[in-house]
């Protein structure tokens, strides 16, 4: 499995495979020319989430090679972090890269509010759910 919870972008728009959701026109810029992490790998299709939280997270399938991998983050949209320096938890509701610095971002919702701060990989402590 070498896709399987990777972040990257689509390469090829001729190698998303239909029925493509309706709210997509993939000739026009949009959603789909931001990331997506794979959720599902098989040998000749890959299911790939958006981490577009403001259009649901929507799910798109692609052949491999259609899809150009940026890397594999440490965290990923549900996983259940507590935030360091303010000793608080929450839920990872969206990532992105950061071209700049060549890493992963992330952004927490509370239980109260969803922040509008980056936090990298040094900010952020996954907690395990309890059984």
């Amino acid at each position: 499995m070498k896709f399987l919870n990777s972040y990257g972008k689509i390469a090829n728009h001729d190698d998303v495979i239909p029925p493509i959701p309706e709210d997509v026109d993939l000739k026009m810029s949009g959603w789909w020319y931001g990331g997506f992490i794979v959720v599902k790998e098989q040998p000749d299709e890959l299911t790939l989430k958006s981490i577009n939280y403001e259009k649901g997270y929507p799910t798109i399938k692609i052949k491999p090679e259609g899809f150009g991998i940026i890397g594999s983050p440490t965290y990923v949209i549900g996983d259940k972090v507590k935030v360091k320096n303010k000793n608080k938890q929450g839920v990872i509701y969206c990532l992105c890269w950061h071209y700049k610095r060549e890493c992963f971002y992330y952004y927490v919702e509370y239980p109260d509010r969803r922040s509008t701060c980056m936090y990298f990989d040094d900010d952020l402590e996954k907690v395990e759910l309890a059984k």
